[in-house]
């Protein structure tokens, strides 16, 4: 019975740090590559004045 509980445990924190490493990279790696392509568009260049292009 203890070692059925021992596999049990060490397989839901194989699966919770699988998720949380795969997941929560994944979403920062999102979030950044978000941030970077904001601050890179036109909107924000000094040439632009704030003015959208037509």
């Amino acid at each position: 019975m203890r070692l059925m509980i021992n596999i049990t445990f060490s397989m839901i924190l194989f699966a919770w740090f699988d998720y949380h490493i795969l997941c929560v990279f994944s979403a920062t790696q999102i979030r950044k590559d978000a941030k970077s392509d904001l601050c890179n568009t036109h909107v924000f260049s000094p040439e632009s004045n704030g003015r959208i292009p037509a």
